[in-house]
């Protein structure tokens, strides 16, 4: 049902099964965060910055374990590596964790589905550190495998 309030002007949609109230008004939800998305970000940050602070060594590791003649094929290599194995898969596996914590989308008025209205965050926000965690330690991993090996 839709009802229509005429002395505000405010729609509300009742007998939704989505709201514990049953009843919803469009708008925005509120400003409130709680104090766990400061503690994300601030991982988030540091996390990166470990990560961004190893670019510099990246090239070194790279200049130290190849031989003199080879190191313009090495880094040519690497950063081909680097963009068929990262910037490429990418946006697949990050459109698929986006797709798959959706829940509710947009049906278009010939049946076709839309974008996504909705999203389950705590689902999205899990995945997304997952994926960041396995794809880091599988990095991490390779950096012990090029010291134990070089």
């Amino acid at each position: 049902d839709v009802q229509l309030d005429t002395d505000e002007m405010v729609t509300s949609y009742s007998e939704c099964t989505c709201s514990s109230s049953r009843v919803v008004t469009p708008g925005d939800c509120g400003g409130h965060c709680n104090s766990t998305l400061w503690i994300s970000l601030s991982l988030v940050m540091v996390s990166n910055m470990i990560v961004f602070a190893g670019f510099a060594a990246h090239s070194v590791v790279y200049q130290r374990i190849v031989s003199e003649v080879d190191r313009t094929v090495a880094q040519g290599l690497r950063q081909c590596l680097t963009r068929v194995l990262g910037t490429l898969p990418s946006p697949v596996i990050f459109g698929y964790i986006l797709d798959s914590t959706c829940t509710a989308w947009r049906q278009s008025k010939d049946g076709s589905q839309g974008n996504c209205w909705i999203y389950d965050v705590d689902s999205f926000m899990m995945w997304l550190v997952i994926t960041q965690t396995v794809m880091r330690v599988c990095t991490g991993a390779a950096y012990f495998l090029c010291w134990w090996w070089f």
